[in-house]
């Protein structure tokens, strides 16, 4: 097995370095070196990228054996190119940082200081002036404040300034009025979660009410509600109007949330008696130049995007990058539930064990379909696995049918696009449980002739075998775990034809590993389904007696296709009966499963 090689950018805190585990080799790139990212990206496997890193196409495309994509400190779109990235196959991650507590604690701190005018009366000082007069303040104590958006954030500033003494309304439209359940709610801003009563938010006694009533009651209204659809504020002109003229109105986690031309205004003509800000660099819908101007409003106290820049939210940041980064190597399968281009992935354990099995279906599918684009599949999941979010299944048994038809790497993650390019249509269904298994997962594929083919397989026991149990008509119950390769046979059902199957086998070198014979009714079509310890290796084969249909002709085919194709001309020539004889490459060409990435013990 391979080290997993890491390229990092920009600097890493030291924790960080220690969550990507000690069984990966890390490659380091200056930020902002995109020459050297380009000339490191060959070879690497996961790229974990800082704000000051620009992940583009050019990159993506040197990038050949690149998996896993992860940005810390910035969003996940920030400087990256997502489109080039999917299309690529590469699993982009965007952990949630947490960094929650900071913004709280800036928000409070914004709070007091506006409260009591604490940069104001610092400015004065600093020019040699005493005036204590002009910086006269309001106290906290008694007084409502407003949390828009109960948000993690939004939570530990209502439980922060509780202390204060200050009552505390909300509005949030997750939250209605009447609402009695429970949610988890992080007290700490780091990750940890408690519960608490969604109609007074825990013990803190937060009253959820409507935006109207919010703001005409509050003396400190603070927002942590994302702007709304059309990129509307959520506090904007006609809102401003309703609010006490005495309000001080508070913005630290999204700028957007807040018209700053409507606050400007409001603040010019006295309708309320200040803000605070943490102002973003780059200027959104509602944070325009202007907003640079509020910064000088003698009653704004104003902040350069600080919310989340602190030293413990910094290392929360990366420290949860490289963790999502090293579980993403070490699953082969599934990426975690921080993917945003691999819809479904994290779900459910019972859904990532049945992965590599839907991607075996749709090879299987691809081969009996001779090796031609199904016009259709209709992806079916029996028993248990209807509960559960099954896009990341329908996307592996894509990749599969796709692996044998495109010369592109095919992961979940492309699979979707590239059966688009492919005019390949997908019909998800759900059905009650077979009667022979609890849970299966059915891949049925309509071809381009009006035939169709169904390959259907299970997970069974504590250790979740892989088990192929049945294709058309005949049921079968093979192991598919340890094998690289797969015989398929169909043949009239005639006495000696399975020790037939054995000699040719046998003088090829081939061991058989698992071997189910299924028939319809005796004497009619028969079904042998052969699982081989090695791949077939590439050798002359005998001139074939009845010939069997053959697939496209692709270039460069891998030397276990040759051997398969050899092993398959001699298979149908060991008797008159075989009239189809396909092979499965259980082994995934185009992404191989990852180096070893676990800790030893």
């Amino acid at each position: 097995m391979t080290t997993p090689v890491v390229l990092v950018t920009d600097d890493l805190a030291p924790a960080a370095l220690d969550a990507l585990g000690p069984c990966v080799q890390v490659r380091r790139i200056p930020a902002g070196d995109h020459a050297a990212l380009l000339a490191a990206a060959p070879g690497a496997h996961a790229l974990l990228a800082g704000p000051d890193t620009d992940v583009d196409a050019t990159v993506i495309t040197a990038a050949r054996d690149l998996k896993i994509l992860a940005r810390h400190g910035t969003g996940p779109n920030h400087r990256t190119d997502l489109p080039a990235a999917t299309r690529a196959g590469i699993t982009v991650l965007a952990p949630p940082a947490p960094q929650a507590l900071s913004v709280a604690e800036l928000t409070c701190g914004l709070i007091i200081a506006t409260a009591r005018h604490i940069p104001q009366a610092h400015t004065t000082l600093t020019t040699g002036t005493w005036n204590r007069t002009a910086h006269t303040g309001t106290e906290l104590l008694g007084k409502t404040l407003g949390v828009i958006g109960l948000s993690t954030a939004g939570h530990l500033v209502a439980q922060r300034m509780s202390a204060f003494g200050m009552h505390i309304l909300a509005h949030d439209p997750t939250h209605p009025t009447h609402a009695a359940d429970t949610h988890a709610v992080d007290t700490t801003g780091t990750g940890a979660t408690d519960t608490a009563d969604a109609g007074t938010t825990g013990a803190v006694g937060v009253r959820i009410v409507t935006l109207e009533e919010l703001l005409g009651a509050c003396d400190v209204i603070t927002l942590h509600e994302p702007a709304g659809p059309a990129t509307l504020p959520v506090l904007g002109h006609d809102h401003l109007r309703r609010v006490k003229p005495t309000a001080l109105i508070v913005s630290a986690e999204h700028a957007g949330a807040l018209d700053h031309r409507a606050l400007a205004r409001a603040l010019d003509e006295g309708r309320i008696a200040g803000a605070a800000l943490d102002i973003p660099a780059a200027p959104g819908p509602h944070t325009t130049p202007a907003s640079a101007t509020l910064a000088a409003h003698p009653r704004v106290v104003a902040t350069p995007a600080l919310a989340t820049r602190t030293t413990e939210a910094r290392e929360r940041a990366h420290t949860q990058a490289a963790h999502a980064v090293r579980h993403a190597l070490q699953s082969a399968h599934d990426p975690g539930p921080h993917s945003i281009n691999l819809p479904g992935a994290g779900t459910d354990p019972q859904v990532t064990a049945f992965v590599p099995l839907a991607r075996h279906l749709g090879r299987i599918l691809t081969a009996l379909g001779d090796g031609t684009p199904p016009q259709g599949l209709r992806i079916t999941t029996h028993g248990d696995l209807t509960r559960h979010d099954t896009r990341l299944l329908q996307a592996a048994a894509l990749a599969g049918i796709l692996d044998d038809l495109t010369d592109e790497r095919v992961t979940p993650v492309n699979a979707p696009l590239i059966a688009h390019d492919h005019d390949i249509d997908v019909h998800p269904a759900t059905a009650a449980p077979c009667p022979r298994h609890r849970t299966t997962l059915s891949v049925r594929a309509h071809h381009t002739d009006g035939r169709t083919t169904t390959a259907r397989a299970t997970v069974t026991g504590p250790r979740a075998r892989h088990r192929l149990t049945g294709i058309d008509d005949h049921d079968l119950d093979l192991p598919l775990d340890t094998h690289t390769h797969l015989l398929l046979l169909r043949y009239k059902d005639t006495p000696g034809m399975i020790g037939a199957f054995g000699r040719v086998l046998g003088d090829l070198n081939l061991n058989i590993a698992h071997m189910q014979v299924s028939r319809t009714t005796e004497g009619g079509e028969a079904l042998a389904a052969i699982t081989l310890d090695t791949t077939p290796a590439p050798a002359p084969a005998p001139a074939p007696a009845h010939s069997a249909p053959t697939a496209p002709a692709r270039s460069a085919p891998t030397a276990a296709a040759r051997g398969a194709a050899g092993a398959l001309t001699a298979l149908t020539a060991a008797g008159p009966g075989v009239h189809t004889a396909r092979s499965v490459d259980l082994t995934d060409r185009h992404h191989p499963t990852p180096p070893h990435t676990e800790d030893p013990s």
